[in-house]
């Protein structure tokens, strides 16, 4: 038994048995290689995490070539948040911007609510 894997199997202690157990069922020596590889499912829990405006944000720079000209802080003066979408869409309403046809500038941006 490889001494790597031996010092894994014994270090299994009752505070992180669970833990060390799926490590070992993930952990793979390979000889040819003398290698070890850790085998999980990262790459597709990380491909298929749900949109947020963040992420949305890149989209929209690589879709949009007015985008590209605004900073993160900017965008949601030109473009509304689509819930149900979760993208981004260009502003109907507001200031139209001088060489974008169909783009308009929010004169306001959110609502404040006030209790009195």
């Amino acid at each position: 038994m490889n001494q790597s894997l031996y010092y894994l199997k014994s270090r299994n202690t009752t505070r992180n048995s669970k833990r060390r157990r799926s490590a070992q069922k993930s952990l793979r020596y390979d000889k040819k290689y003398d290698t070890w590889t850790l085998r999980c499912k990262c790459a597709t829990i990380a491909l298929n995490l749900p949109a947020t405006r963040f992420t949305a944000f890149f989209i929209l720079y690589q879709n949009d070539t007015f985008a590209k000209t605004l900073l993160y802080l900017e965008v949601p003066a030109y473009y509304t948040w689509n819930e149900s979408k979760k993208s981004f869409e260009r502003s109907k309403k507001g200031e139209p911007v001088d060489g974008q046809p169909g783009t308009f500038k929010k004169t306001t941006i959110g609502r404040l609510y006030a209790v009195s």
